[in-house]
């Protein structure tokens, strides 16, 4: 049965997370990027996997304070703030709005489900070329995936049953896992991220979204 939403993680699977939160070591080259973004991401699942809700901006001020003091430097809060802040400007990846386009054109309704707050999702949402015809954010459901509150709801506005969604995304454990449970059609998307390794199986893996286009043409 063709899907008739395909939705999205966004970041790490639309915008390229890692360059943006090395974009914040533009003026330490002496920091291994690899060990600081380990660090980053280390701390962000801490603050969001089975913890009571914050808004985002607060957990990814949290991310960059702890990353840079794992590596000796101490950064002002004003600082950790303004950092956040820029997430709404981190980059698409390359790939991202041309394959946004082609699954427009094919004729699936486009979602995001995304562990994000309002404002900043606006602001990334903008750079990818498309409209997007529904956002489910942690700001809105106060709740982060893991956990299956954004799946649930995407649910409960769309009205349709799992199968008739396939959820992308680059992270296994944040959102192919929990989103297999649910008996969501999933595609995982090899972006090197940390958690690779978490042990589910999607139905399609591919390398980019690109690659994606053959495949949901077929469905």
């Amino acid at each position: 049965m063709k899907p008739v939403y395909l939705t999205f993680d966004c970041y790490g699977t639309l915008i390229d997370w890692k360059s943006g939160v090395l974009n914040a070591l533009r003026d330490y080259p002496e920091v291994d990027p690899d060990v600081f973004f380990e660090m980053w991401w280390r701390v962000d699942r801490q603050l969001t996997c089975g913890v009571p809700y914050r808004r985002y901006r607060e957990v990814l001020a949290l991310d960059f304070a702890e990353a840079f003091q794992s590596i000796g430097i101490a950064i002002a809060s004003r600082e950790a703030e303004c950092l956040a802040d820029g997430l709404g400007d981190w980059p698409p990846f390359p790939d991202a709005p041309a394959a946004l386009a082609a699954f427009r054109r094919l004729g699936f309704k486009l979602g995001i489900l995304s562990n994000i707050d309002n404002d900043l999702l606006e602001r990334s949402a903008n750079q990818l070329g498309v409209d997007i015809d529904v956002c489910i954010t942690a700001e809105n459901i106060r709740s982060y995936k893991p956990g299956t509150r954004h799946f649930e709801a995407l649910l409960e506005t769309t009205g349709l049953q799992p199968v008739r969604v396939l959820h992308i995304a680059a992270s296994r454990f944040v959102d192919i896992e929990p989103a297999s449970r649910l008996g969501f059609r999933t595609m995982y998307v090899q972006r090197s991220e940390p958690d690779a390794d978490c042990d589910v199986t999607p139905e399609f893996t591919v390398e980019t979204l690109t690659d994606a286009i053959p495949i949901l043409e077929s469905l």
